[in-house]
């Protein structure tokens, strides 16, 4: 009691001495305050108040306070303008921070600059947030084999046909654990006018670093290489970062701005007129980053309110193309091996030369982006940059290099292209494109034997142009022009073209023409028409025209469900030119549940009216593949880039099961009669959901959320299971033992006896009643949470219908 009075009359003395001095007392106390800015309180401290009413705080707890709202290099400040770690009030307004102490309210107030808060980073990147994907397979492999075979049938004068027969097999295989990736691939060739051989193809060994977008490539790679440079396949070591190949995030150019608030403010962020996120902030300096931005230019603004209803906007504008990447970020492609060749069907290597390629990109600013690249063979070199610009009148590219080969010594080349902006294309249907490039005549590629300057282009030019018209046609002309050495002219092309519907049908039409001027031969005028007719979504007809040969053909085509079980695709063309009286082409590609088949026939008559001069081509192709995950086996159609294999479970072995099903009624897989069956197709590095449906599920059958998320690496492979024998469904009443009285409206749990940490809840209603779902076979407990807690025991069985209806289950 004389406690609390005496801290009232504290208070009290305290109020009314505010103006004789903070501190009454004549010595020195310490005391526990709020610390706080204008905006924001940042915690609790100890102060003292000396009893000339100086303020000391101690260091060390005053800057972790402080440092929510000021830079490192204030804090540091602190520390080295403090003694024996403690900070005073003349020091702390030295430095540009002045602190005071309210007596009415006890609260250390310090009066922070704008300009000298902490910046706060802000980011609008998107997050897969705490999304958790099905764990793969450790250890999975798989084997895909191709086995076609094909007739040529060659039917002339004086003789009574030429029959030839060949078969081509082909195998893909591969074996994966955790990020490292061993594929295999080979091919069996035999046909009548030669001998049988097996030969490999390709043999390599990748390692994802999946975080860095790397990859690390032994073996037989093609790595990617310049625009100037030699492709060429090699055997040897590659590593490329390229987040086109691994999209595991974004190194695409977004916006970063910086701006301040006095107050606590409600920010748009507005991208071309639409407001992408709101947030609300309190006063600071703060910096968005990752702001996401459209190919071509992005006018974005930033509208600040106050809580005063004032407004302010902070407007900027960046222009970006597709082949940018973020400032900051950077791509590259390593490789250095014996280049390959193929003679016979065989891969041989040059193991006497090594051939060296590199190429790095590295984002310069948001809208500019620098490319480096080299390569290295047989003492011959090739050095090349480019430079990508985006900027809101169109993408620019430069691209020079630099050749010094043994036999022509050095040379140059160089490509200029310019793009029209892509909301042009957008707004108006308007896109423009312009390339120019030129080679001197000594500029060559690295493994080139000799220069033939007679093919190669001195100066090449190129100018295209697509704009709508009326009524959605389009016309579009393009002009090309090339020049050689060696040659005294110059070749060149005008086109223009004309395309759009026929009036009140699906039918859509296109007019090409083309004028050429070659010195080699004489001038040409071509025409070519093309009528295009759908029949539903199904079927559809195209019927061509072209001059220059003579040609009239037909083509049919009819698609539907194409990737899903029971897809089919058909195609078949009809034509006569100037070679062929008549030639057939027809086709049929059918994917089944567990392989995929294709049929294809050619007929060419070169005389219609004469049956000995004729050309039968026949193929036949079966593609299927084996492939487990962990100890599963399945077989499925030909695996891509990832897959699963999906089963399910022993109860719903009589059960068919859609795997992906679509609104036809129609699914990627099936599985048929409990076997398990391959899911092929799933795509590497991207987050994707495999739903499933059973058909004529038991009643009571609890399916779970009825569905996979899945995001696999390059190779990997998942087990799927689906259903459990978790789907027994316990539904009764709970009474108490001693008074036989319904246990009303209480929590509860339902486990196994040899699995008390796996527990079902459920509550009790008003009469006792209760039901667990989600139980399988064997000795659970059914514990209440009362005080003390009730449990009783019983035992589930399997049967046909999935539930089980105990009556009154009693509990002590």
């Amino acid at each position: 009691m004389w406690r609390r009075t005496g801290f009232y009359l504290l208070v009290l003395f305290w109020g009314c001495s505010v103006f004789a001095s903070i501190n009454p007392f004549g010595r020195a106390i310490t005391i526990t305050s709020v610390l706080r800015t204008e905006q924001r309180i940042l915690g609790q401290v100890e102060v003292e108040i000396g009893a000339d009413g100086t303020l000391t705080l101690p260091t060390d707890s005053t800057s972790i306070l402080l440092a929510k709202v000021l830079p490192d290099s204030v804090i540091d400040s602190f520390h080295i303008q403090s003694i024996d770690n403690q900070l005073t009030g003349q020091t702390l307004e030295q430095l540009g921070f002045p602190i005071q102490l309210d007596p009415a309210t006890f609260e250390l107030f310090i009066a922070i600059p704008l300009q000298a808060n902490r910046i706060y980073p802000l980011s609008m990147a998107t997050s897969e947030g705490k999304r958790e994907y099905t764990e793969a397979s450790p250890f999975s492999g798989y084997a895909n084999l191709f086995l076609s075979g094909s007739r040529n049938d060659v039917i002339s004068e004086g003789s009574s046909g030429d029959d030839t027969y060949s078969q081509s097999h082909r195998l893909q295989s591969g074996l994966n654990y955790h990020a490292a990736n061993l594929t295999y691939e080979a091919e069996y060739l035999d046909s009548d006018s030669s001998e049988a051989q097996y030969n490999r193809a390709s043999t390599k060994l990748t390692y994802d670093f999946p975080s860095q977008g790397t990859r690390l490539t032994l073996g037989d790679t093609n790595p990617e290489t310049a625009s100037f440079q030699d492709g060429a396949d090699m055997l040897g070591i590659s590593i490329s970062r390229d987040f086109n190949e691994i999209p595991t995030r974004n190194v695409r150019p977004t916006a970063t701005q910086q701006f301040t608030l006095a107050r606590t403010s409600d920010v748009d962020v507005v991208i071309d007129g639409v407001v992408v996120q709101r947030l609300t902030l309190p006063a600071g300096r703060y910096d968005l980053s990752d702001i996401p931005l459209a190919q071509g230019s992005n006018d974005i603004n930033l509208v600040i309110k106050d809580q005063a209803g004032n407004e302010e906007t902070i407007s900027f504008s960046i222009a970006v193309d597709s082949d940018l990447i973020k400032q900051g970020e950077f791509e590259y492609v390593m490789s250095v091996g014996a280049p390959a060749s193929y003679s016979n069907g065989k891969r041989d290597y040059d193991d006497e030369q090594l051939l060296v390629n590199g190429l790095v990109e590295i984002g310069v600013t948001p809208s500019w982006t620098l490319g480096l690249d080299g390569q290295y063979y047989d003492s011959n070199y090739q050095i090349g940059t480019k430079l990508l610009n985006a900027w809101r009148f169109g993408t620019t590219e430069v691209v020079a290099s630099h050749s010094q080969h043994g036999i022509s010594g050095s040379g140059e080349a160089l490509r200029l292209s310019y793009s029209s902006p892509s909301e042009l294309y957008e707004e108006f249907g308007i896109r423009l494109d312009v390339r120019y490039e030129y080679y001197s005549p000594t500029f060559s590629q690295v493994m080139i034997d000799e220069v033939d300057t007679s093919s190669l282009n001195q100066h090449y030019g190129q100018v295209s142009l697509s704009m709508p018209l009326f009524h959605y046609y389009r016309a579009g002309l393009n002009v090309n022009y090339r020049e050689r050495y060696e040659q005294d002219e110059g070749y060149w092309s005008i086109g223009s073209s004309f395309s759009g519907p026929i009036v009140n049908t699906r039918a859509t039409f296109g007019l090409n023409l083309n004028y050429t001027a070659s010195p080699t031969s004489k001038d040409e005028f071509d025409v070519s028409a093309t009528l295009s007719y759908p029949l539903g979504r199904k079927h559809r007809f195209v019927g061509r025209y072209q001059t220059n040969n003579n040609l009239y053909q037909l083509d049919y085509s009819y698609r539907n469900n194409t990737g899903n079980v029971g897809g089919t695709s058909v195609n078949a063309t009809v034509s006569h030119d100037d070679s062929d009286d008549l030639e057939f082409d027809g086709g049929i590609d059918y994917t089944a549940n567990r392989f995929n088949i294709s049929f294809d026939h050619d007929s060419r008559f070169s005389e219609l009216d004469s049956d000995l001069n004729r050309v039968d081509t026949t193929r036949l192709e079966l593609g299927t593949a084996i492939a487990f995950s962990g100890s599963n086996v399945a077989i499925g159609r030909p695996v891509g880039e990832s897959y699963a294999v999906v089963s399910a479970h022993n109860n719903l072995s009589n059960n068919n099961v859609l795997l992906s099903p679509n609104s036809q009624g129609s699914a990627r897989a099936e599985i048929n009669h409990g076997t398990s069956v391959l899911l092929p197709d799933l795509i590497a590095y991207a987050p994707q959901l495999i739903t499933y449906d059973v058909e004529d599920l038991p009643p009571g059958y609890d399916l779970g959320a009825g569905l996979f998320s899945v995001n696999p690496t390059l190779g990997q492979a998942y087990h799927l299971q689906i259903g459990s024998d978790a789907v027994l469904t316990l539904i009764g009443t709970l009474a108490d033992k001693q008074t036989l009285v319904p246990i009303s409206l209480v929590a509860g749990k339902a486990y196994k006896s040899d699995t008390p940490e796996q527990s079902i809840e459920f509550f009790t209603n008003r009469k006792g009643r209760f039901a667990v779902m989600g139980m399988s076979a064997g000795e659970w407990v059914i514990e209440l949470q009362t005080n003390p807690i009730k449990r009783s025991v019983i035992n589930m069985v399997e049967n046909e219908t999935m539930l089980d209806q105990k009556g009154t289950l009693y509990v002590e």
